[in-house]
């Protein structure tokens, strides 16, 4: 039971998850007049960004086995745009080898940074520490979200749900049909951990420039070293 009164909140898009999805979501809505409602379970946005430092980003750089060529930028955008962002708040590195591509690393809290900055020049509204519960359906048209939050529930009404939680928690809900992967392959999530007192230059002398490290790092006993 909870004694509170639900609160009604309407807009023209609700944004569930306020990951990299959520948020380039959010801004390229608000940016076109629209009224934006962005619902995020944790006190900041970053997603696995953030909560879960992965740490880079990927998928900008054209795949090639002429990596000695540099990295050729193919993919711009809104992404491009927020990496330059991070660049101008000094949370983003150079582009680094990775396989027959190249990444970049960026520092997590910037990242939140610069997303809330965003977010706010945009106008959306954004509701942190709020889960969504259960969905209100016309037909097979998602029409809101009863929403959980730390002041009482609410009432999320908008003309377009958008599900960007991550584990497609609003579509589950509805009922709608979904898929995972390729007939259920995935690719493995990769989680980032930082270490400090690391002899960077030596490391590279032994181990060379390329990020995706050989088998023999991996092999290596922690108790041992």
């Amino acid at each position: 039971m909870d004694a509170r009164s639900s609160i009604r909140v309407d807009s023209d898009v609700l944004i569930v998850g306020g990951g990299a999805a959520g948020v380039a979501a959010a801004i390229a809505s608000a940016r076109h007049g629209l009224n934006v409602t962005l619902v995020e379970r944790y006190g900041f946005c970053g997603g696995g960004a953030v909560a879960g430092l992965s740490g880079t980003v990927c998928g900008l750089y054209e795949a090639t086995n002429n990596v000695a060529a540099g990295p050729q930028q193919m993919v711009f955008g809104f992404a491009d745009e927020f990496c330059r962002r991070l660049e101008a708040m000094g949370g983003l590195g150079e582009p680094l080898l990775y396989g027959k591509t190249w990444t970049r690393v960026h520092d997590p809290l910037v990242w939140r940074e610069a997303a809330d900055a965003m977010l706010r020049e945009a106008g959306v509204r954004v509701i942190f520490h709020a889960v969504a519960q259960s969905v209100q359906m016309e037909g097979d048209k998602i029409e809101g979200l009863s929403i959980w939050t730390k002041q009482g529930s609410l009432d999320a009404r908008a003309q377009v749900v958008i599900d960007a939680s991550g584990d497609a928690d609003v579509v589950a809900m509805a009922g709608l049909p979904n898929f995972i992967g390729d007939n259920g392959a995935v690719q493995n999530p990769t989680m980032i951990f930082r270490m400090m007192g690391v002899d960077v230059d030596r490391f590279i002398r032994e181990y060379g420039v390329d990020t995706i490290m050989p088998e023999k790092v991996s092999a290596i006993d922690p108790v041992q070293a």
